[in-house]
């Protein structure tokens, strides 16, 4: 049982190993590409959109401790952008800082539409609570309330 948990975690960081690899590769071709075909306009690219700061700071690259024990469970700290969050249960939308996904309803959005799409919710709904003057009822209403008093 143990031996086939290791056989096992070999064969995944095998196929991962994999998987970067070739990726890797085919960064490394486009890259080689457009530096000997046109090294100025990639030397504009790199510097018009590559922040380090900014790429150190998503991928947590100076983090001491990659991965921490929180519970039962182990939380990777590394590359969170990289990494999708983990749902409690159906309706569970909360996720970690700069999550790549949004879990909802069993499924998985882009973070950037479901955030646009709660912000425009919250401003139908507030709109709306303006337009009838919903706050200013409530006030009177919580107003209106007479809270009995101790008397000795």
């Amino acid at each position: 049982t143990v031996y086939a948990i290791f056989d096992y975690l070999d064969r995944l960081k095998s196929h991962y190993s994999d998987i970067y690899s070739t990726q890797s590769q085919k960064r490394e071709r486009m890259i080689s590409f457009l530096v000997n075909n046109n090294r100025e306009l990639y030397e504009a690219k790199r510097r018009a959109y590559d922040n380090e700061s900014l790429a150190d700071l998503a991928t947590k690259t100076f983090e001491k401790n990659k991965i921490v024990q929180y519970g039962d469970e182990l939380v990777q700290q590394y590359d969170p952008v990289y990494r999708d969050p983990i749902p409690r249960h159906y309706l569970d939308f909360r996720s970690h800082f700069l999550a790549p996904r949004k879990h909802f309803l069993g499924m998985y959005f882009d973070t950037f539409w479901f955030n646009l799409v709660i912000i425009w919710l919250m401003t139908i709904a507030l709109y709306i609570t303006l337009y009838y003057e919903s706050l200013k009822k409530l006030l009177d209403f919580l107003g209106k309330i007479k809270i009995p008093t101790l008397k000795k």
